[in-house]
């Protein structure tokens, strides 16, 4: 590319052979070139801009750079640059090749990639020639002719051509530059690069957008996002000249206005619609950068797909949030656990006309309900999430990638089989850094571990209860955390979601049975290495604090003569149980609540935060939402409640 001064304007133009760009030289912009100049914008007469993204490292233009992915554990490189030649459309040209393949190899490749490019676009402008004017069609097809002879394409590195013969590895490096005749492209490795980047298809006025992004050689942090909603019109040139408001889509007729940013606790990242976006689509633009190394990518826009729609308004939750405004000091933590009614169950007719007949079909939606699951954890402020009936789909494209943004990690536990929901458990990591995971099946535990060789003979003398029992996917969660605040503590975070049938009290019994003496035995082992640890059990464990369960919990002990073993017309019921034990006296950490579940003919506490008094101390317990906002509606869940269970959530201090 090079550059002429004139009395009033510029003239950029470029190697390839199309046409020059005036540019006035009252017009700001800034570009990067060796000699340090630096380019954020070029426009050209009518407004438009050209380009709007600067690259470090000499670059001058997105056309000019070529980025390689080099990851150290892939044994392949990655090789992307966009290309034009002459007048033709630009084209994204991308390579996966062997690190230690020749060179030449690849240019080889390359070339008859670009070959193969000009010479399909050439045979579309011949037959647009031909058929224009079939007395000029020769001499136009001798020109296209000429324009194919063969591409000379090298690598170069300080002005010495590399040779061929020399490994991928050590060809393709920063400070390089690929030469395409007479096209140079500087060459950056590991360049920071956004790999995803999508809006959620459901947009609600007052409920937080969390982009579905991914990324590598940068993170969030170091990203910079700028949000638009669409404005249709015909944009005038009047219009498209004012580019520190719109960008115009002539071709769509859409004008794109700039949006402040409307969130004070959170980056950009995030964006909240309010009344004023109502009926509008959305689009992000994103910009990596490297500020370690001064680099910044090239930029990624996503588009929505729909238009912003009405939000409920007003969540009881939000008043709950009243109690979470702020991150809990150093040396506590705060716990959800929350069942968010999976999709796999909520998502059918049985559901929607027989279990919550009066929740609207849309409010039933996941579209719907995830987007006032996502606000009400956020606004919690929780650093361990503790989560049951996760649908798979949704852990993967809403749970993880949004609560990531917040700072949390996150790990999911499916259920046995082919369930495609199970349990998930998220960390705020600036509180702890995950160390360790032992999730256990508990019917494949029952069969397989001698630890329970007595349970597994009490299935025996009942063979209803033995199908039951075993035919269960339930999994069991337990992930060790490390504190990051307290050195040396660690927390072993529990999370379960208990068979609900109301006659299987027994089954339920045996299944906190084998999830304590697992708990037990990883506390153990951290104990005998000199370790300080505690734990948490969290979930929904379909009893109710009058049964067995709590019971067990809470006191540590079931006789064998226990009630619930008893038959008494129960096809699970055994003549003589077992004594069940274990060496805690746990207590919940949100007190006696009068529900937890609330749905159609019966509510109960079923959810609980279990934990050991000795070792952690009850700082705050949220208090549930008041009985006319439950009942507003009817029962749970409905349109602003997202669930049938009502999230728990307490705090705690190390002792």
């Amino acid at each position: 590319m090079s550059f002429r001064k004139s009395t009033n304007h510029m003239v950029v133009k470029p190697r390839s052979p199309t046409s020059c760009i005036f540019i006035p030289w009252n017009w700001p912009f800034k570009m990067h070139l060796s000699g340090g100049i630096i380019i954020s914008s070029l426009c050209c007469n009518n407004g438009k801009s050209i380009y709007t993204s600067s690259f470090t490292l000499n670059n001058s233009n997105p056309m000019d750079l070529l980025s390689v992915i080099n990851v150290p554990e892939d044994d392949k490189l990655k090789i992307t640059f966009d290309y034009r030649y002459n007048d033709l459309p630009s084209r994204s040209f991308n390579l996966i090749r062997q690190k230690d393949e020749p060179l030449g190899q690849s240019l080889s490749r390359l070339r008859a990639n670009i070959s193969k490019y000009i010479s399909k676009n050439n045979k579309k402008k011949r037959r647009k020639l031909k058929k224009a004017n079939a007395n000029e069609g020769a001499q136009e097809k001798s020109d296209l002719d000429e324009e194919e002879e063969e591409i000379e394409i090298s690598v170069w590195r300080e002005n010495i051509k590399v040779l061929e013969s020399i490994s991928n590895i050590e060809a393709w490096i920063t400070g390089s530059s690929l030469r395409i005749d007479s096209c140079s492209y500087n060459i950056i490795v590991n360049i920071p690069t956004i790999t995803k980047l999508s809006i959620p298809t459901n947009l609600m006025v007052g409920f937080p957008v969390y982009l579905q992004i991914e990324y590598l050689f940068t993170d969030v942090t170091q990203c910079d996002f700028s949000w638009y909603k669409d404005i249709k019109t015909s944009c005038s040139s009047d219009q498209q000249s004012d580019s520190n408001r719109k960008v115009c889509d002539l071709e769509e007729s859409v004008a794109w206005q700039k949006l402040s940013s409307s969130n004070n606790n959170i980056c950009d990242v995030v964006y909240t619609p309010n009344i004023d976006d109502l009926g509008h689509k959305l689009k992000v633009v994103c910009v990596p950068h490297d500020t370690e190394r001064g680099i910044n990518g090239k930029e990624v826009l996503a588009q929505s797909t729909a238009v912003v729609d009405p939000g409920p308004g007003q969540c009881p939750f939000q008043t709950r949030h009243l109690y979470t405004k702020d991150l809990t000091e150093d040396g506590c933590f705060r716990v959800v656990t929350y069942n968010l009614l999976a999709d796999y169950y909520a998502d059918s007719d049985y559901s929607r006309t027989v279990l919550y007949p009066y929740c609207p079909p849309y409010a039933l939606s996941i579209d719907y309900r995830k987007q006032l699951i996502l606000k009400e954890l956020a606004g919690y402020n929780a650093d361990l999430i503790c989560l049951q009936e996760v649908d798979k789909k949704v852990f993967e494209n809403d749970l993880l990638p949004a609560l990531s943004l917040l700072g949390f990690d996150g790990v999911l536990r499916t259920k046995a089989g082919q369930v495609p929901e199970g349990c998930a458990t998220f960390f705020r990591k600036s509180k702890f850094k995950m160390v360790d995971q032992h999730d256990i099946f508990i019917m494949e535990t029952i069969q397989t571990d001698p630890r329970f060789e007595d349970i597994l003979q009490l299935l025996k003398s009942n063979e209803e209860l033995q199908q039951r029992t075993l035919n269960r996917q339930t999994t069991l969660q337990l992930i060790v955390l490390e504190s990051l605040e307290k050195s040396g503590y660690f927390l072993c975070a529990a999370n379960i979601h208990l068979y609900f049938h109301p006659t299987a009290k027994s089954i339920r019994l045996l299944q906190t049975a084998v999830c304590m003496k697992q708990i037990e035995s990883l506390m153990k082992m951290y104990k005998d290495q000199g370790k300080e640890i505690t734990f948490t059990f969290c979930g929904d464990f379909n009893s109710s604090p009058e049964f067995g369960v709590h019971q067990f919990l809470t006191t540590g002990y079931i006789p064998a003569d226990f009630q619930e073993w008893k038959a008494d017309g129960n096809p699970d019921g055994v003549e003589t149980g077992i004594p069940l034990s274990h060496s805690f006296n746990l207590s919940n950490g949100c007190g006696s609540p009068e529900y937890t579940n609330y749905v159609g003919g019966f509510h109960a506490q079923l959810d609980y935060i279990y934990h050991d008094p000795k070792m952690l101390e009850v700082l705050e317990v949220v208090p549930s939402p008041e009985h006319k906002e439950v009942t507003l509606y009817t029962a749970l869940p409905n349109v602003v409640f997202p669930s049938d269970h009502i999230a728990q959530i307490c705090a705690f201090r190390w002792r």
